[in-house]
């Protein structure tokens, strides 16, 4: 079998307990020929001293060390200098199956794809599997639109992120992720996608992601509000292609952040409410874009509220959810 270079770009930040792990699962892959490269985003422990070593010890690895400007900007610099016909990103927090390269590299081939894709599991600090993200009961070879139905009617990491994945260089050579935006991968994940006429999906879980108690997506800040942000881009998108059927879907998941961000940023800074009006302006846009194909369960009646009053909207989902979490105690105590 031919085996062309593979580079993998891991961006590096704050990970000293698990750098070693990762790296190690990488420069362990059945298939061999692959560059690894180590992009140290000025790292305030150990790391920079850790991705040295690895490069000192093994010719395959490159190590860029940069001023801190964040995962986009260290992934950007690791696809300027990538030399693989083939790329895939890690997060250096996760680690891979020993044969995740083999098998997707030998699905991309085998199907001619423009794209492979592979389930995961998330993990502990442990390694034991808390959650097995796996929704297929089989491989499968699909079309763009054929993969748009399949992310917004499963889950979104899935499709969403850039680290279960193995892109064709070219796939790259005109684009880059947007430096400074939380979400990046949403952002990209639109413009990657689109075009694609075969996608492959491996059911096998090749990639563990390791979901740590203080990372950002158990936070909420302004900078979430940049995924409904990227949420709306893709809706612009499917509007233009002529899927509205995948606003719908696109659209509940950004009213849910909007909700979150109702109930805990301080609308007394301008620029949160300037940044939330406007956003809630686009929900609407596309809320009315796609109304002809509405449909009469809950979370279309949710996000007709929201559109109609964001204030009564959260004052009904407070009251909703506090009212349920009684119930649970309630359940509880009498057994």
């Amino acid at each position: 079998m031919n085996t062309p270079l593979i580079t993998i770009i891991v961006p590096v930040y704050g990970v000293e307990k698990y750098l070693n792990k990762c790296v190690d699962s990488i420069l362990n892959q059945t298939y061999s020929n692959i560059e690894v490269i180590l992009i140290d985003d000025e790292s305030p422990d150990r790391c920079p001293e850790i991705c040295d070593e690895y490069a000192a010890n093994d010719n395959r690895v490159k190590v860029i060390h940069q001023k801190n400007a964040g995962q986009s900007a260290a992934r950007n610099a690791g696809l300027d200098i990538a030399k693989g016909e083939y790329i895939s990103f890690v997060d250096s927090d996760d680690y891979v199956d020993p044969s995740f390269l083999e098998k997707m590299f030998r699905r991309i081939c085998d199907d001619n794809s423009d794209l492979v894709v592979c389930e995961y599991d998330v993990v502990d600090d442990s390694g034991n599997v808390i959650q097995n993200k796996a929704y297929l009961k089989h491989d499968i070879v699909i079309s763009e639109e054929k993969f748009w139905e399949l992310e917004s009617t499963t889950h979104y990491m899935f499709c969403a992120a850039l680290w279960n994945k193995l892109f064709k260089v070219s796939t790259w050579k005109r684009l880059r992720l947007k430096v400074g935006k939380y979400a990046e991968d949403s952002f990209a994940m639109t413009r990657y996608i689109a075009g694609m006429k075969k996608i492959s999906i491996i059911k096998e879980p090749l990639y563990d992601y390791f979901q740590r108690d203080n990372s950002l997506v158990h936070s909420f800040s302004l900078k979430n509000l940049d995924a409904v942000e990227a949420r709306l881009e893709r809706c612009k998108y499917f509007y233009k292609k002529g899927y509205k059927e995948y606003i719908k879907g696109d659209l509940f998941y950004c009213i849910n952040l909007m909700y979150t961000a109702y109930g805990t940023l301080d609308f007394k800074d301008t620029h949160v409410t300037e940044r939330y009006s406007a956003l809630r302006r686009e929900c609407k846009r596309f809320y009315w874009l796609s109304f002809e194909l509405v449909e009469f369960n809950m979370k279309w009646v949710r996000c007709s509220l929201y559109c109609l009053s964001d204030a009564s909207y959260y004052w009904f989902i407070y009251r909703f959810r506090s009212i349920k979490k009684l119930l649970i105690r309630v359940r509880r105590i009498i057994g």
